[in-house]
């Protein structure tokens, strides 16, 4: 999707709802995953949406990836909301993580969790960043491919396979570390 020309207003409808509907759902659960709380994600999901169409039709930026290009948006206004609850004064939303007793999907998570791969795995991240946790979140949750992590961080591919590679073994030195507390513990 390089270049993208329409020649109706019914096409270029037709285009942004095609995207919509193929991204929303992504784009809602990065924002989830970054604010912790639904009424929020939801907001800044449409300015993520209202800011993608606004280039899109006066195609102020080439837009190849699209599901990058929406995901970079998130990540600002991600930047941008976190800055505006400091200076508000506002509790971090990763700190005041909302109730999740009815939904589902958290209480299937919190059951995983007692799998032994799976706290495994939450041993490992828990010792990550947030940038290095957005950085797994992007290539495992959200599938996406060098080109698009690169367009999403403003970094070239180069520089993504590398930061990649330097994770992986942070993971494993990490896993085995905890696997050596974890011996010497039991």
């Amino acid at each position: 999707m390089t270049e993208m020309k329409y020649d109706s207003q019914a096409e270029l409808k037709k285009a942004f709802t095609e995207i919509y509907e193929k991204y929303y759902s992504r784009v809602y659960r990065y924002l989830y995953s970054c604010l912790l709380k639904r009424e929020d994600a939801e907001d800044v999901t449409s300015e993520v949406f209202f800011a993608f169409l606004d280039s899109f039709i006066n195609k102020k930026e080439n837009i190849e990836h699209p599901s990058a290009f929406l995901l970079k948006i998130a990540r600002n206004r991600v930047i941008n909301f976190r800055n505006k609850a400091v200076n508000r004064h506002e509790e971090a939303a990763e700190e005041l993580p909302e109730e999740q007793k009815e939904d589902k999907y958290f209480a299937k998570e919190e059951r995983s969790l007692k799998n032994p791969e799976n706290q495994r795995m939450f041993n490992i991240i828990k010792h990550l960043s947030f940038e290095e946790r957005e950085f797994l979140e992007l290539r495992y949750a959200f599938d996406l491919k060098n080109p698009e992590i690169a367009a999403i961080l403003g970094i070239n591919e180069k520089a993504v396979s590398a930061r990649y590679a330097r994770l992986l073994d942070k993971c494993r030195k990490i896993d085995q570390e905890e696997s050596k507390t974890n011996c010497v513990a039991d």
